[in-house]
């Protein structure tokens, strides 16, 4: 079937594609490190050769989280951009490896290295720390991509508001209030019916930076609303 066929383009082997789809939910649903998960993905393609035999050659199997998502073409939704661990300023995604902070003048990649079980396999430059960013434009695309989003975000519009009770935050004087460039009502001012009205509103979680490249995992970092 076609299914099957578009199944066989992730492998062609059945069982290797449970470890990919094992693997791919432990990162996307319970955070599981790309680091353990290629070690699952390297350990599961060392059992299956042990029990049984060329159960796996000649047909590689996939060593990286990344190679994963390569196969079922998942793609990140934010860019991460090189930023120098001594002041912080975040630079362009693709700047060269040799780049020195603007500001600070630090080196912003580390020195390149090379792998235990291949020395002559020298790994580029990566920097020393990094802050993945995602722009409110490009997450709003994404969000209206979804079936039913604009008749959501639209819904405030048709609802019954009893005066004096605070039901959801649109009962509040802030959304009452708020003005837009021209001074008029944001929510409730000229051309409401024909556009879609979001209110942006900027939160931080802090997180150690000096501990971790990236946010913690109990962290979101800086995000907006």
């Amino acid at each position: 079937s076609q299914a099957l066929t578009a199944r066989d383009h992730f492998h062609p082997r059945w069982y290797i594609r449970c470890v990919m789809y094992l693997v791919a939910f432990l990162h996307t649903k319970h955070r599981v490190t790309f680091r353990a998960a290629a070690l699952i993905l390297v350990c599961a393609a060392f059992l299956f050769t042990c029990f049984v035999g060329n159960m796996v050659d000649p047909i590689k199997v996939p060593e990286t989280l990344k190679t994963v998502f390569s196969r079922f073409e998942i793609k990140d939704n934010f860019v991460v951009n090189p930023t120098c661990f001594r002041c912080h300023y975040v630079l362009e995604p693709d700047v060269a490896s040799d780049t020195f902070c603007p500001e600070c003048n630090a080196e912003v990649f580390g020195a390149a290295w090379q792998t235990a079980d291949n020395p002559a396999r020298v790994q580029k430059r990566k920097p020393q720390l990094v802050s993945p960013v995602q722009l409110l434009s490009e997450g709003l695309k994404d969000f209206f991509r979804r079936p039913g989003m604009v008749a959501a975000v639209n819904s405030w519009k048709h609802r019954t508001v009893v005066e004096g009770e605070l039901k959801c935050m649109q009962d509040a004087a802030v959304w009452k209030t708020i003005k837009d460039a021209n001074g008029h009502s944001f929510f409730f001012g000229p051309g409401v019916d024909e556009e879609i009205r979001l209110g942006v509103s900027f939160s931080l979680d802090w997180y150690a930076r000096s501990k971790s490249s990236f946010a913690s995992s109990g962290s979101s970092g800086a995000m907006s609303f």
